[in-house]
């Protein structure tokens, strides 16, 4: 799909090479502090920034003297008539330079990137002097990112799915949870935790809902969780659990079926949502009184606010922010730090360490053991689990295969483990 630009005939250049656009200079007269501002919002390890907007093409020279790591510069260019100053005038080398027209062009490239090892970036002035182009531009990415996000997902959720209703014999679904504290306080593994959770006198008034990258931090400083949330589906959630893993056999966790199934190994209360996933629709036909949290975002925050909405309960926060300056984007010792530390040291493969943190023993937990850990689980009298045979969640689904594989064609995968 090819994104929108436009010729301007109206635009004047000045003598130190600023555009003059519908009566208003494109550049600011402080260039270096502009300039400065935006490489606040770029981490270092950056190697590839999308660049909504190039004016006179300086900021490229800046971006490229300023990030060592930097491989690729892709814009995007909304107004056709700069593209040739910019490659004419910019005393620059163009080999790490691509102008971008469509978005396939686009995607090709960063699929050869790690999602994190690329930016997109908006050309401040561009927002303000051309805001539909730009509107329609990140219309259209973000579209295109939701559709790759999805498909790169699919195998994974699909495989966790598999294995969540393989490793047990019952699962437990939320069907009710009163919670005694009607202020539910969420913390994330932001840099700004700790100090985010000083501005609350009691915690003892909250229900403590951590994100699985908050866990450590908070047990750290002897700050009791009520509960753990996780929905990643990615092997390295599991390194956010290393350190307490004695301490969260007591913490109940909630997660959904497309999350990690080795979190059953480690929480011996795992309970389950139901999502907007197609998978997930058709347990919630079938079981409409099971917790349906549904979010645009697929975030935790998300499913959090609806997690409130549900209970009728206040939602505070706590490390959700960054420190972008800084380049400091979660808290120290996490999970990532770990992870990290074997990444650059390692003699084994990653496999090897992932056996050391959690044995992979193949067993099945009787209906009778979990029903045991919930009668030891401290929750009051409106609380409501649902106990759903696993044989009986496949029976449903094969079913609605028909269905399943005529609407959605990836299930067949789904199919093919069954």
């Amino acid at each position: 799909m090819l994104f929108p630009n436009v010729y301007l005939s109206n635009y004047k250049i000045t003598k130190d090479k600023n555009f003059i656009v519908y009566d208003q200079k494109l550049h600011s007269k402080y260039k270096e502090q502009e300039y400065k501002r935006i490489l606040q919002n770029i981490t270092p390890y950056i190697k590839v920034i999308v660049l909504i907007g190039a004016g006179n093409g300086e900021i490229l020279l800046f971006l490229l003297n300023s990030l060592v790591n930097l491989q690729k510069i892709l814009i995007i260019e909304p107004i056709s008539n700069f593209i040739e100053y910019q490659k004419t005038q910019i005393k620059i080398n163009f080999d790490k330079i691509q102008y971008i027209y469509d978005t396939s062009q686009l995607f090709s490239i960063l699929q050869k990137y790690e999602p994190k090892e690329y930016f997109f970036l908006i050309y401040p002035v561009y927002k303000r002097l051309f805001p539909e182009l730009v509107d329609s531009i990140s219309l259209m990415l973000n579209s295109s990112i939701d559709k790759r996000t999805i498909l790169k997902f699919t195998y994974l959720w699909q495989r966790n799915y598999f294995k969540n209703l393989f490793y047990k014999r019952t699962l437990s679904f939320i069907v009710h949870w009163d919670f005694k504290k009607k202020k539910i306080l969420f913390c994330g593994g932001g840099p700004t935790l700790l100090k985010d959770l000083k501005q609350y006198k009691n915690l003892n008034e909250f229900f403590i809902i951590s994100s699985d990258t908050a866990v450590i931090p908070l047990l750290e400083n002897h700050i009791l969780i009520d509960w753990v949330i996780s929905i990643d589906p990615n092997i390295g959630t599991m390194y956010h659990f290393y350190k307490y893993k004695e301490k969260l056999q007591s913490i109940p966790l909630i997660t959904w079926l497309g999350g990690r199934q080795e979190l059953s190994k480690i929480f011996s209360n795992v309970f389950f949502f139901i999502t907007n996933y197609p998978l997930d629709q058709i347990l919630h036909k079938h079981y409409p009184e099971i917790w349906s949290l549904s979010t645009n975002t697929r975030d935790v925050k998300g499913y959090l606010l609806s997690i409130a909405d549900l209970t009728n309960s206040e939602i505070f926060m706590a490390g959700c922010g960054v420190i972008p300056s800084l380049s400091i984007y979660y808290y120290k010792g996490t999970g990532y730090d770990y992870y990290g530390k074997i990444k650059q040291t390692r003699k084994f493969s990653l496999e090897h360490y992932h056996y050391q943190l959690y044995t992979y023993q193949k067993y099945k937990l009787s209906q009778d053991s979990i029903v045991q850990k919930l009668q030891n689980q401290n929750m009051n009298d409106t609380t409501k689990i649902k106990m759903i045979d696993t044989e009986e969640i496949i029976t449903i689904f094969l079913k609605e295969q028909h269905f399943l594989k005529q609407q959605y064609k990836e299930f067949k995968l789904f199919y093919d483990f069954i």
